[in-house]
């Protein structure tokens, strides 16, 4: 655990408090967009998307701890579990439009575990552990994390493409001029508003998981036989000062920001108009049915 002006290294304190400039802004517009969300009375966030949305405010909130407190291994922890639990329940609810309920049952209880397992293995490495490292790359437990974290982000790359598919083949099937006229163009247009918000949520999940666990990967390869752990994560000059400020923002901050889009930013006039029950705008994937997707996907399918 290292207070920040108790770092003897100039450059590490620097980084620190850049980043937590850029933490402190970024949790000022989700507390921003989570009191808009909070007055929503018509539905326009569904619980689970509410439920995304404030693990990722959490994770923020500990981001702004951890660079202009102290950091430790449980604020660390922490950022890793939540991190991995969105893209859990994220890869949940992509899924939800593929299969039928029946097995919609299934991946829940399967999330269930998933969940519990996550959190079991936080207090492993957030309660029981006692590092002296905040971030010990000589130790396999963060490599364990950024592993889990990069496969559920194929997982959610596999069910999102699916899911865009689902999307294009309901747009090129409604596409034309007597189909516009009974369904609305604006309808189908926001259809293809919802491809943009896929596409969001899977590229940066992806270029967030793949880059921390490369940098795991690299850190604890070149760390076993060096005698000093935090080289490899904390900045000891300018170069290393800009270098990790710029990898910490894709792994720390880039998959909430995702979410702040999807979830809020690109649904913030229903929010601010009131919102209306038959215009809801985020994802209610979990809704879906195999089995009628094409009768209701223009008003349901959410991102």
């Amino acid at each position: 655990m290292v207070w920040l002006f108790t770092d003897s290294n100039t450059y590490a304190v620097v980084e620190r408090i850049l980043i937590g400039v850029i933490a402190i802004f970024i949790f000022f517009l989700f507390l921003l967009a989570n009191r808009q969300i909070s007055k929503d009375k018509k539905l326009t966030i569904d619980k689970m998307d509410k439920i995304i949305f404030f693990l990722a405010f959490i994770q923020i909130g500990i981001l702004v701890l951890y660079f202009l407190f102290y950091t430790s291994t449980f604020f660390l922890a922490s950022i890793r579990a939540c991190r991995l639990i969105q893209e859990v329940l994220l890869c949940m609810l992509l899924s939800y439009i593929i299969y039928e309920e029946r097995i919609q049952e299934i991946i829940f209880k399967i999330v269930s575990f998933s969940v519990v397992s996550i959190l079991g293995y936080w207090f492993t490495i957030a309660i029981i552990q006692n590092s002296q490292l905040d971030y010990n790359c000589k130790k396999m437990y963060w490599l364990v994390f950024s592993s889990l974290t990069f496969f559920i982000s194929i997982l959610t790359i596999y069910f999102g493409i699916k899911a865009l598919k689902i999307i294009q083949n309901f747009i090129n099937n409604n596409n034309s001029e007597e189909t516009k006229a009974e369904k609305g163009v604006s309808s189908l247009e926001e259809l293809k508003n919802r491809k943009i918000q896929i596409y969001v949520i899977i590229l940066c999940s992806f270029v967030s998981s793949v880059t921390q666990l490369l940098w795991d990967m690299l850190a604890h390869h070149y760390a076993i036989n060096s005698k000093n752990c935090t080289v490899y994560y904390s900045s000891y000059s300018f170069g290393t000062c800009v270098l990790y400020i710029f990898f910490k923002f894709i792994t720390l901050f880039l998959s909430a920001l995702s979410i702040y889009y999807t979830f809020y930013w690109r649904n913030r006039k229903n929010l601010e108009a009131g919102g209306d029950e038959t215009d809801r705008s985020l994802s209610v994937f979990y809704d879906y049915r195999n089995d009628n997707v094409e009768e209701t996907l223009n008003d349901r399918i959410q991102v």
